[in-house]
């Protein structure tokens, strides 16, 4: 399938996949368009689901989705092969196998910009926008011109070549984060919900004062939060039915764990 054309919108998402979107949400998207997204890879940590995101990845496409483990909203997008995927923005095409995102290129169409951060260990300078960060690889002959706050913009080597984009972030603007590759990719957050959204937030509940002193069974800890976690995306009626629930039998639960 060659590269599909996709709207991109800083700070907001990109073609039918918009930041904090629940995941339900995205796979509905993915099911109304099954000849576009013909194959989905859907990635998380199984020992420890909380743990780390849950990443649904369009191959084929050259971009994946990031969703908070907890909330199970979308908190970052990243296109990760830029000539799988052709991004339009202000009537104007980048990417894709027939218009390179060069760093020229990409000043041209979002405008000028304050320096970006060279990472030396990972040999990329990352330019950033609101809500939008791209990143570039920067060959090791002219790293000394990529130092933070001297790279004069638009970036453009001794030899007259530009560097050619290698991953693009869409993340939410509101917290003004600067996300990009490496430990910046963890700044990207979910933006807030809005105020009339029936999607419950990450709610903490005490369920029963014994449980802290079995803090050191590993199944009980883990059916504990799966517990609640699951209740979290049902109606609030299910929500109290199923602590009630918990308060009824956590005792014989406790119990069942301690004589262990």
């Amino acid at each position: 399938m060659g590269a599909i054309i996709l709207d991109l919108r800083p700070g907001s998402g990109i073609g039918p996949f918009d930041l904090g979107m629940p995941i339900s949400e995205a796979f509905a998207q993915i099911e109304q368009q099954p000849n576009i997204y013909d194959v989905v890879h859907v990635k998380y940590f199984d020992e420890e689901p909380l743990k780390l995101d849950i990443v649904i990845s369009f191959p084929d496409h050259g971009f994946h989705l990031r969703f908070d483990p907890w909330s199970q909203r979308l908190r970052l997008i990243e296109v990760f092969d830029i000539k799988r995927l052709q991004m339009r923005y202000a009537a104007s095409l980048i990417g894709g196998p027939s218009t390179l995102a060069t760093f020229v290129a990409v000043y041209a169409l979002f405008g000028p910009t304050f320096p970006g951060i060279y990472d030396k260990d990972r040999g990329v300078y990352t330019l950033f926008y609101p809500g939008l960060s791209f990143a570039f690889p920067i060959p090791s002959q002219y790293t000394d011109c990529c130092n933070d706050g001297e790279a004069e913009l638009p970036l453009e080597f001794p030899d007259g070549t530009t560097p050619v984009t290698c991953r693009v972030s869409v993340y939410d603007s509101a917290a003004d984060n600067k996300v990009g590759v490496g430990s910046l990719l963890n700044k990207a957050i979910a933006p807030p919900l809005p105020v009339d959204s029936l999607y419950m937030e990450e709610v903490h509940v005490k369920v029963w004062p014994i449980y802290f002193q079995f803090l050191h069974h590993p199944f009980l800890v883990k059916f504990l939060s799966i517990f609640v976690f699951s209740c979290l995306h049902f109606s609030k009626t299910f929500f109290h039915v199923s602590i009630s629930f918990l308060y009824a039998f956590f005792p014989l639960i406790s119990a069942y764990f301690s004589s262990g």
